[in-house]
């Protein structure tokens, strides 16, 4: 029976599409924003807006409702980071969601995620719920590739990443950019006004909100002038950049169960390397699509394993021709430990 190995990554999918593969010598790496999950490459930019969202209330108790609506329970509150202005941390949060909502951090978002391709493997083998989703309905087959060789062999310059769905992790990483951009926000209006005076904090005003509770706001005396929302829009774009090195690795904590590790090849957003992409239609959709071929050997897969659907007819013998075919003489083939009608 085969035994999860680090060293390993799993490939399911069709014998059709396994054939290709062989035949080919390539894997095929789909463009993320075409695949089906719509959130992809988009989670990491949305837990940014909410996180500033949260930090920009001016009450704790409508801070807490947010994060309750939006699933951000594990955000820290304000007032755990020491030596940072809750009014500046407010006015900061403020001028940065209203940036992230305009055309320019879009714009400034999308040159720096680039085109990203991706190939999914699962890090465990013969997994019930992957037959289902990819493999033809336990039809197909899983194709086990060496991990440390994908990262290497091929002619597009690519990693291997182990996606993270770990809600904590991300949080804890978009929060220390944003801390940082803080900071030089910090910096930067202090070279402003060194008096402090834009951060005077006025009067506290009460008001009655819509629940008919009364409501404690703190408000600055001065608005933002263009000069600091230009700094606010500086220190944003430099969490965007760093955010979009890793959005790929980002993804909803619903599709833990796929143990997904990837691997992903950028292009930039304009330039020559956009004449690798290709065309394919899958159902109703279009993929941009490049094909990743190794550079001196054929691709590094370590064993094969027939899907549990596949009980009437035996495919080992088939499966053994199109491998040794190929220069695959030593490949391991097996039959799933499960069994489907």
């Amino acid at each position: 029976m085969t035994v999860f190995q680090d060293e390993v990554v799993y490939h399911y999918t069709n014998c059709e599409s396994f054939l290709s593969i062989v035949k080919s010598n390539s894997l095929w790496a789909s463009d993320l924003e075409a695949v089906n999950d719509p959130a992809e490459l988009c989670s990491a930019h949305g837990l940014l807006h909410n996180i500033l969202s949260v930090y920009r209330e001016r009450s704790g108790l409508v801070a807490s409702t947010l994060q309750q609506a939006i699933g951000l329970e594990y955000l820290p509150p304000r007032w755990e980071f020491p030596g940072e202005s809750l009014l500046q941390y407010q006015r900061f949060a403020e001028g940065a969601v209203e940036y992230l909502q305009g055309y320019s951090a879009e714009s400034h978002w999308n040159l720096a995620l680039g085109h990203v391709f991706g190939v999914s493997f699962c890090k465990k083998p013969d997994l019930l719920s992957q037959w289902r989703a990819y493999g033809l309905d336990g039809g197909g087959v899983c194709v086990a590739f060496d991990r440390q060789q994908l990262k290497t062999c091929f002619q597009e310059i690519s990693e291997i990443v182990d996606i993270n769905y770990k809600q904590k992790q991300q949080i804890r990483y978009v929060l220390s950019l944003i801390r940082s951009a803080f900071q030089q926000y910090q910096a930067e209006m202090n070279q402003l006004d060194p008096s402090g005076s834009l951060f005077a904090r006025s009067e506290d005003a009460v008001s009655i909100n819509e629940q008919g509770h009364l409501e404690l706001t703190i408000q600055s005396k001065e608005k933002r002038s263009f000069k600091e929302d230009k700094f606010i829009e500086k220190c944003l774009d430099n969490v965007l950049s760093e955010l979009s090195a890793v959005a790929h690795t980002f993804k909803l904590n619903a599709f833990s169960e796929e143990q997904e590790a990837r691997l992903v090849s950028k292009i930039p957003a304009n330039g020559a390397a956009l004449t690798k992409v290709q065309l394919r239609v899958r159902g109703e959709k279009v993929i941009p699509y490049i094909e990743m071929k190794p550079t001196t050997r054929a691709l590094p897969i370590r064993k094969v394993i027939i899907g549990p659907a596949c009980r009437s007819f035996d495919q080992t013998y088939a499966l053994k021709i199109l491998l040794a075919q190929s220069g695959h003489v030593d490949v391991e083939i097996e039959r799933s430990r499960f069994a489907l009608r």
